[in-house]
């Protein structure tokens, strides 16, 4: 007996663009930074003292580095899309020719690097859902995790055959990211954060 194949589009991509849309509508209408986790929309918490200048510290320096070069440094406002997920890193770098998002305006397609500065709360996250989803953008050469703290920085680096070479450097180290003409000394990285230690009596 022939089957008949209905027609359409399969319910879980129904479902899945109505989320993505409520999300649009979300960031619109509320001015509050959410990011799209395949279909879960999250409110971003505030960080903390240490996490804001360690992001500062990173996208200053790239800033200064990159001045009279083509690829720009961008803070945490400037979003991403990876696939079906969305995020705001805390430091990313783009370089031209960028793709913005025909669907979620200041959303970035094709990030060259992108950093991600750890805390308790969201390391496993970073190291895993999101590290998953933005190794899904081609033009993506650098990643890194940097962890104020061990005063570390974890640095994946895309290799000819789309492998990533990974490499973990602390303080006295330098973070070399060749594809933007850029080298990053870890101390610079954590600089300022002795003032934001806790005393304990």
């Amino acid at each position: 007996m022939a089957q008949t194949k209905r027609m359409g589009m399969p319910a879980e991509k129904i479902e899945s663009a109505a989320r993505f849309a409520a999300y649009l509508e979300i960031e619109r209408e509320t001015g509050i930074k959410h990011e799209y986790h395949a279909g879960k929309i999250v409110a971003m918490a505030g960080g903390t003292p240490v996490h804001s200048l360690v992001a500062m510290n990173i996208g200053g320096e790239l800033r200064t580095q990159l001045r009279g070069k083509p690829c720009q440094s961008h803070g945490s406002d400037f979003r991403v899309r990876a696939e079906d997920s969305t995020f705001y890193p805390d430091v990313m770098v783009a370089c031209p020719p960028p793709r913005l998002d025909s669907e979620l305006p200041n959303t970035l397609l094709n990030p060259r690097i992108v950093v991600e500065v750890l805390s308790p709360s969201t390391e496993s996250y970073d190291r895993s859902f999101k590290w998953f989803h933005y190794q899904q953008i081609p033009e993506l050469t650098d990643f890194l995790l940097v962890s104020p703290d061990s005063r570390t920085i974890e640095h994946y680096r895309r290799q000819d055959d789309s492998s990533w070479l990974y490499q973990k450097l602390g303080e006295g180290d330098t973070v070399e990211l060749a594809t933007i003409g850029c080298a990053l000394p870890v101390s610079t990285c954590f600089s300022g954060m002795d003032m934001w230690e806790v005393q304990q009596d």
